[in-house]
């Protein structure tokens, strides 16, 4: 049995194996720390080989400021045998977590036996979510690293918005002892916001199990 740890300090991203396979009965696991001056989060995520075609895992995330946390459960297999460097993997799966909802609630002031509105108070409520998303991957190898595309769709049972995500990476390992990533993170939200994260890193290896990003 392999077991790999990747320790990530002060990143908000969780990494994953995209279009590759885990090794029958080899594990992957990684965690995160992150703090903004606003909050403090961490992060974990923990890949394990079914067999040589089934990858399970889970993603968890708590932001220990707010009192968020989330979990999500997945199962990823391959969509085809690999064509030349080129892989693809499908993965389904659900979550559920601890959110926050925010609206706001009309003020009413009353003169003249009329009631009309003087303002708003937004109010924010902590709501249980659950929710189920699916994704498509693809993989190449590369020279001395490789490059990945991740899309990404997550329904939420219960507003009925759909998230799309797709992250974009490019990975160089120029030796067995450094390995530097570039990812570009884009994001649709439910209501129609855009978002875009880029996330470059370098990655140390310690010894044959353990690195840290």
């Amino acid at each position: 049995m392999r077991v790999l740890v990747l320790l990530f300090v002060l990143l908000p991203h969780l990494c994953a194996a995209g279009a590759w396979p885990r090794e029958k009965g080899s594990f992957f696991l990684s965690t995160t720390l992150d703090g903004n001056g606003d909050s403090v989060s961490s992060g974990l995520y923990l890949e394990y080989g079914l067999s040589d075609r089934h990858t399970i895992g889970l993603m968890s995330y708590g932001d220990w400021t707010h009192g968020l946390d989330h979990v999500r459960v997945f199962s990823r297999i391959p969509l085809s045998k690999p064509l030349g460097p080129h892989r693809f993997a499908v993965t389904t799966g659900f979550g559920w977590g601890t959110g926050t909802f925010s609206f706001l609630d009309p003020i009413y002031a009353v003169a003249g036996g009329r009631r009309f509105a003087v303002g708003t108070n937004e109010i924010t409520e902590r709501v249980r979510t659950y929710e189920g998303f699916a994704g498509l991957h693809w993989g190449m190898g590369l020279n001395n690293g490789w490059a990945s595309a991740d899309l990404f769709g997550i329904w939420n049972a219960g507003t009925g918005l759909i998230e799309t995500k797709l992250d974009l990476t490019y990975g160089l390992r120029p030796n067995d002892k450094w390995m530097f990533i570039s990812q570009a993170q884009f994001a649709r939200t439910g209501d129609g916001r855009f978002h875009l994260v880029l996330a470059p890193s370098a990655v140390r290896r310690l010894n044959k199990n353990i690195q840290v990003e």
